[in-house]
């Protein structure tokens, strides 16, 4: 299961009374939702909801069942014991297909502008923030941009102005970034950077 599935999962078990229908469920095996509601004293529209989340997640499976006048659906576990995994290995490997031969294609270098100013640490060679200054006879700062560790190094190693671009993975590379979900970080990072006017891609 991937990070979506994982908290989608860990969200709708949360919920209020849900863990509840869970249980009867396994005790009496195919409900209705008006037999859950008339069980639990909760509204039949609470009790369809949370039937309807347990069976899109995987937990519960549902049947018609054939009525005298109308036919109703009909829910029962999978299984009596509920899982979520998270394997954060696999997850990772998916996570980084594509992200380095897209890292080396993209070129980038710091865009030419008066109003973009930078807070940083010489000693660890990192910005701190990004300050946008506005324009007109009170030129304050109209947007800071406060960066992480990892955004700090890369656009403290990202090429000046009147340099030579970069790719991505040799910006990576110089500020010590090797992980591929790091680097798939930074290039969501280049994209707000690009939308901000702070670098141009090449």
């Amino acid at each position: 299961m991937n990070k979506e599935q994982f908290q989608r999962g860990a969200f709708v078990l949360s919920k209020e009374h849900c863990i509840d229908v869970v249980e009867i469920l396994y005790l009496n095996g195919w409900l209705t939702a008006t037999e859950i509601a008339e069980d639990l004293k909760i509204h039949i529209a609470t009790a369809v909801k949370y039937l309807t989340e347990l069976h899109e997640i995987g937990i519960a499976e549902k049947r018609t069942r054939e009525g005298k006048y109308k036919d109703a659906l009909e829910y029962r576990l999978i299984n009596s014991e509920i899982n979520l995994t998270l394997n954060f290995e696999q997850i990772i490997a998916e996570e980084s297909k594509g992200v380095i031969e897209k890292a080396g294609i993209i070129k980038v270098k710091e865009k030419v502008r008066d109003d973009v100013h930078y807070e940083w640490d010489d000693e660890k060679q990192k910005i701190l923030k990004i300050n946008i200054i506005g324009a007109g006879i009170r030129r304050g700062i109209q947007e800071s941009i406060e960066l992480s560790t990892s955004e700090g190094k890369f656009l403290w190693h990202t090429p000046y102005p009147s340099e030579e671009g970069l790719s991505v993975e040799q910006i990576c590379e110089n500020a010590g970034i090797k992980n591929p979900v790091e680097i798939k970080k930074m290039l969501k990072f280049v994209d707000v950077l690009k939308e901000k006017g702070v670098i141009e891609i090449l």
